[in-house]
């Protein structure tokens, strides 16, 4: 089945175009978006020299579809991001002994502001990219910058957002885009909590791992 072999597709959607197909009447014209396949689908039937052929346009609609996530996901890190930021801001003018953390906080999460734009910057000129930049980075690290997100985050409001690292481990990551998943993980758990409840973000090896 040559639509099931297609990437995406499968075999009930390659059937469904198969039947749409036979049954377009002669010299008729048929249109429609195989969502399965992620394809737009344009099939024609002509007749020339009294012999019936059926012309077929699939144009791909994977990468722009993926596009749009991408550009729906950053939306979302720059809000959370931007959030943080607002949070040491208003804390750092409300209370000027919060200075040296909120300073450190506010630049840490400028520069994952600067880090965001670049990785969507790459991520939008390949939106598969066959090869992300790894790093070997400190899960200790990774749930300080979260919590540096979070520390003044009015999501956290009424809430307690707990985090437990393990010393010295260490994983082989994309830290910007962890760190992007994470955010939005976290944020989804405090909205779903209640006040007075707490998040916890833990990190934990199993069987060395």
């Amino acid at each position: 089945d040559v639509f099931a072999a297609m990437p995406g597709g499968d075999v009930d959607a390659g059937r469904e175009v198969a039947t749409r197909l036979a049954g377009l009447p002669r010299e008729g014209e048929l249109r429609w978006s195989a969502e399965e396949l992620e394809f737009d689908i344009t099939a024609k039937r002509i007749v020339v020299a009294r012999r019936s052929y059926l012309i077929l346009f699939m144009v791909d609609r994977a990468p722009a579809r993926r596009i749009d996530l991408l550009e729906r996901t950053f939306v979302h890190d720059l809000i959370n991001t931007i959030s943080g930021l607002v949070g040491w801001s208003r804390l750092l003018e409300a209370n000027h002994e919060t200075a040296p953390q909120a300073t450190e906080r506010i630049s840490a999460l400028t520069s994952r502001l600067l880090d965001q734009v670049n990785s969507q910057r790459s991520l939008c000129t390949d939106p598969s990219p066959r090869h992300i930049e790894l790093e070997a980075v400190g899960a200790d690290k990774i749930l300080d910058a979260l919590d540096g997100v979070f520390a003044a985050h009015e999501a956290c409001a009424g809430k307690r957002l707990e985090l437990e690292g393990c010393e010295h481990l260490t994983v082989e990551t994309n830290p910007t885009l962890l760190l992007r998943v994470l955010t939005n993980m976290v944020i989804n758990a405090l909205e779903a909590s209640a006040t007075g409840d707490v998040v916890k973000v833990e990190c934990l090896t199993r069987a060395g791992r």
